[in-house]
């Protein structure tokens, strides 16, 4: 059985390398720092990618980014995307097996609560962390991108942003921008960790600042009707509210939207159709005047997509902190490299956040969708 799934898992992987042919092949040359040498006769060492799927923008910002990393550090990069804990354990347990297949693995884990008791955590990490540890007794280095995993034994190195920095970051920059900020935080869920950190950043920030985070829970449970709800509810109940930062770029589509119903951002129709959630926006919108006596609101969000860049662009958003996937996806295959060459590796690597604004969104956006492009991806 164990062999008839290797050969499945294999045969599926030769099927993805194919498709990230464009990114990997050609590099002939060992590069200056020490990387694995390829040559016409000799096969190109192997570096697997696994996401928790294959078409997510932010997974594909990852795989782009161990891609051209990989061409120019001379390996060849599989993407694998199993589609639940068992398939992920069964890939994992393969590669142990056949240590000629993989010479690295750089992995994305997939569930992020604070809550590992919870059933479905609790299955996952039962699954996966015995797995990793099981590839890494076989001699496979394994680094963690983007989400960490709180057991040692099931990776060599992590790469991924200061959630906490970031967040502290951009409450700064609220801080900066709108001195005295009466602030709305606009929740996805309460029980996801690496956005309780965003969220402890953000608000120790302001806070120290001298803004006023409004201690009334805002938790949209990913659905954008609730989120605009919320946002509305706040706003009314808050007439001196200022400010909304939301932990994903739509939900700050849903805050815009809002806001811009209550007639309470001053910005023309002609630069929302911009922005990236224009559409609900414009449509639901009579008027852009703003009465003397109201406060504006100004929306600002934590983002891991270029959805965010589209609505500073047109206007709607004011800023936010990004998380630099293809980036991280860069930096967790050298690592994977120091680490095939014998190299001593930090075991927290961090990858700068980027703090967005109308000044660098453009270049940022056009950045990423050339980076997609040479990959062979799309957003």
């Amino acid at each position: 059985m164990r062999s008839w799934k290797r050969l499945i898992a294999m045969a599926l992987a030769g099927v993805l390398t194919v498709g990230c042919a464009a990114g990997c092949a050609g590099a002939s040359e060992q590069t200056e720092n020490g990387s694995a040498a390829a040559s016409s006769d000799t096969k190109q060492p192997i570096i697997t990618v696994m996401t928790n799927s294959m078409g997510g923008e932010k997974q594909h910002m990852l795989q782009a980014g161990a891609i051209l990393q990989g061409k120019e550090l001379g390996y060849t990069i599989n993407i694998l995307a199993p589609n639940n804990a068992a398939n992920t354990q069964e890939v994992l347990d393969d590669l142990a097996a056949a240590q000629t297949y993989s010479d690295a693995i750089v992995f994305m884990p997939s569930y992020d609560t604070m809550t590992p008791e919870e059933e479905t955590t609790q299955v996952y990490l039962n699954q996966i962390i015995p797995a990793l540890s099981d590839v890494r007794a076989a001699g496979i280095p394994v680094v963690l991108m983007s989400y960490e995993l709180d057991d040692d034994r099931a990776y060599d190195a992590f790469c991924g942003i200061n959630r906490y920095r970031a967040g502290r970051a951009l409450g700064d920059q609220i801080a900066e921008n709108q001195p005295g900020a009466v602030v709305g935080l606009i929740q996805l869920d309460s029980v996801t960790k690496s956005y309780k950190i965003w969220e402890k950043g953000i608000v120790d920030a302001l806070q120290e600042n001298g803004c006023t985070v409004l201690e009334e829970a805002a938790v949209a449970d990913w659905d954008f009707s609730t989120a605009t709800s919320l946002c509305t509810a706040l706003m009314e109940n808050h007439p001196d509210l200022t400010t909304f930062v939301c932990m994903s770029d739509w939900l700050a589509g849903a805050a815009s939207k809002s806001v811009q119903k209550a007639g309470r951002q001053e910005i023309s129709k002609d630069e929302l159709m911009e922005s990236e959630w224009s559409i609900n926006v414009v449509e639901e919108t009579e008027s852009e005047e703003i009465e003397p006596d109201v406060q504006t609101v100004q929306v600002y969000a934590v983002s891991w997509t270029v959805g965010g860049m589209k609505s500073i662009l047109g206007g709607s958003l004011k800023a936010e902190v990004f998380e630099n996937s293809m980036q991280i996806g860069r930096d967790s295959i050298t690592l994977a490299d120091q680490l095939l060459n014998g190299q001593s590796v930090e075991k927290i690597n961090r990858t700068p956040y980027v703090l967005v604004t109308q000044e660098n969104a453009q270049a940022l956006k056009d950045a990423i969708s050339e980076g997609l492009a040479q990959a062979g991806l799309t957003s």
